[in-house]
């Protein structure tokens, strides 16, 4: 509020310098937890999970998709090694990955010899 000097002029005090609008702190947090997860974070998580609960070694990724609540991971997994190696026994397991990185679910759908094309295993 203006004051009055014995002379008659008015002191104003300093108006503050304008600066930017300071982001919400919610806002930034909000934003920083739903960061979406590249693909590679994503196949990351699910080989970590599977290979954790599984106690096997993973062979590849086979399939990535989206699903309503993340990313469902297709992984192959090397159930039991034999010899010759084209005898070994894989298994295929699929993983829900939820937008936050963790596991929702995940279970073997498939089980096979490697060396078995599928047409051979149904007849």
């Amino acid at each position: 509020m203006p004051t009055s000097r014995r002379d008659g002029q008015v002191e104003v005090p300093p108006v503050p310098k304008h600066e930017p609008p300071v982001a919400d702190d919610h806002e930034e947090e909000y934003d920083e937890e739903y960061e979406e997860m590249s693909p590679a974070e994503v196949v990351g998580a699910a080989l970590s999970y599977i290979t954790d609960f599984t106690g096997k070694d993973f062979r590849g990724v086979v399939s990535l998709e989206p699903s309503e609540h993340g990313w469902l991971v297709g992984v192959e997994v090397v159930e039991h090694r034999r010899v010759p190696s084209s005898n070994d026994v894989l298994g295929l397991y699929l993983a829900e990955i939820d937008l936050d990185g963790r596991l929702r679910t995940y279970r073997r759908t498939k089980r096979y010899t490697r060396g078995v094309r599928e047409s051979d295993e149904a007849g």
